[in-house]
């Protein structure tokens, strides 16, 4: 059985394992106020939606859920900052596009499928990916409730 919450773990350990980020969150948007006098590269994931669809019989339900990713860079340089901020769109899409987060979701509905870089705010600015991802829950009754 699954559950968001097993795909939003991965997505976070595989964001922390690139060591491409200062700090990676969940479930807080970030803030685009200042922040220490060190350049910083943040990055926070934040769930949106999700439907689920069950066409299928037998009964498979495919959930799809959708998510935001914000990179936050705070460098002084602007031309700079926009290098910074490109490489690391790179580093979150190499990391999670076509993969299998938490080994349940299917790989090929596993991708960012847009961003949209906000008005800088020297020295900082903030890119906003749009995530989504799919995976199959079995039947009616094979949404995951236990604890934990």
């Amino acid at each position: 059985m699954a559950r968001d919450s097993d795909v939003y773990d991965d997505v976070v350990a595989r964001l922390t394992a690139t060591n491409a980020f200062t700090q990676v969150t969940f479930g807080e948007a970030l803030s685009a106020g200042p922040t220490p006098s060190d350049d910083q590269y943040l990055v926070a994931v934040t769930h949106q939606r999700g439907d689920e669809l069950d066409d299928v019989d037998p009964v498979e339900i495919v959930r799809r859920v959708q998510a935001k990713i914000e990179i936050s860079v705070r460098i002084e340089d602007p031309q700079e900052r926009a290098k910074v901020l490109d490489r690391l769109q790179n580093t979150v899409k190499r990391t999670l596009n076509g993969v299998s987060l938490g080994s349940l979701t299917l790989p090929a509905w596993t991708m960012v499928r847009n961003d949209t870089l906000a008005t800088a705010n020297h020295p900082n600015q903030v890119c906003t990916l749009n995530f989504e991802f799919s995976y199959l829950i079995s039947g009616y009754s094979g949404h995951d409730d236990t604890g934990g």
